[in-house]
């Protein structure tokens, strides 16, 4: 990996921060809007994502159905990508957050 450090000036700098404050609020919102969708999902099944996780990645090794109520197919297949999209979009914040901080050191 390559890293490059640019000098801006003051000016530069203040609105390159804003600009990449305001695109971490926008992530956090939504981090936050999909945690709310994933945890109602939590909440019908009794189930912590990470559990759904491990039980439909061993149901798939074993190719046995998954330990869920009929008829949740659909429910399931949404709230696995669901949360597949909120790990990633953490992911995506924990990098701007770090890049803020970077740009806030130099």
């Amino acid at each position: 990996m390559v890293e490059v450090t640019l000098k801006l000036p003051g000016d530069a700098r203040r609105k390159v921060l804003k600009a990449l404050r305001e695109e971490l609020a926008k992530l956090e919102g939504k981090a936050s809007r999909l945690r709310d969708e994933i945890r109602a999902y939590e909440e019908k099944y009794g189930l912590d994502s990470r559990e759904l996780v491990k039980l439909w990645d061993k149901a798939l090794e074993h190719k046995r159905a998954l330990p869920l109520p009929e008829g949740a197919d659909l429910d399931l297949i949404e709230w696995r990508s669901l949360y597949e999209i909120y790990e990633a979009l953490l992911n995506d914040v924990e990098e701007l957050k770090e890049s803020i901080r970077r740009l806030c050191e130099s």
